[in-house]
């Protein structure tokens, strides 16, 4: 099956100005944008074994939203794994793909949820990749091949943990996402995992999933103080193991 998307922004700015219009079809079963989209001019950018795939994807459940996570971004991986970056980071591609093939995957995330609101946020968030993080950063198709992407950088891991690491903790996964002194060298990314690591096997989880509450004690904090540290190439020059302790030492978790 020929793998598409958009031949022009126009399309996708088409589409935008008919959200309020077409509001329904994002949330409820059985409407399709087929006839919708069936007049945009769109390109050929692969082939794709099979078309069904996104069939494939398990439903949400929000009481086991990181195991559904995992294997959602393996399955992602798995057939869209030839497309390059350049590819992945085009509004045209996913845009085409959350009106598509990936439509009625999406819209059952976001009908399981508990706490995505049915509103035009969501629907630019979701269909547009307008949110903060862009493709990146959103569960959606997307954002279940950028979760697949990034673990095959961390290499001191099997892929399925490096995944497992991504999917468990969303929000530090969504804080990360944002943050190029991480995201773009792979040396610095894997030293920060393997002390996200240290700290998930030292019985310090809860770490990892809070957000405020203690000022000193709290991963938002954690990831600010390794942005002060200065940018990926001032990092990217101290040895691993030193890299690894700043780390820990940041993080203000007890460690040896």
């Amino acid at each position: 099956m020929e793998l598409k998307m958009f031949k022009s922004n126009k399309s996708i700015k088409h589409l935008e100005s008919k959200i309020s219009e077409n509001f329904n079809y994002y949330f409820e079963d059985n409407n399709t944008f087929e006839n919708l989209i069936a007049d945009e001019p769109t390109v050929v950018v692969g082939e794709i074994e099979n078309k069904n795939f996104c069939k494939e994807l398990l439903d949400f459940n929000p009481n086991k939203a990181a195991i559904v996570d995992i294997e959602n971004s393996k399955i992602v991986w798995k057939n869209l794994c030839n497309i390059d970056i350049r590819l992945a980071h085009e509004s045209r591609f996913w845009v085409y793909l959350s009106h598509t093939l990936a439509l009625e995957y999406i819209k059952q995330r976001i009908n399981k949820s508990t706490q995505i609101k049915k509103n035009e946020n969501t629907i630019t968030n979701y269909f547009f990749g307008k949110g903060r993080g862009l493709w990146v950063r959103e569960p959606n198709l997307s954002g279940l091949w950028f979760r697949s992407y990034i673990a095959r950088k961390i290499t001191f891991v099997e892929p399925n943990e490096a995944i497992r690491l991504l999917c468990s903790y969303t929000d530090l996964y969504y804080s990360i996402s944002t943050r190029p002194a991480l995201l773009k060298n792979s040396h610095i990314l894997n030293i920060f995992f393997k002390a996200v690591k240290y700290i998930e096997d030292n019985l310090n989880k809860d770490y990892l999933t809070r957000k405020k509450g203690d000022s000193l004690n709290n991963y938002l904090l954690w990831l600010k103080k390794i942005n002060f540290e200065g940018g990926y190439k001032l990092l990217d020059a101290i040895p691993d193991q030193n890299l690894k302790e700043l780390f820990l030492d940041l993080s203000n978790v007890k460690h040896n």
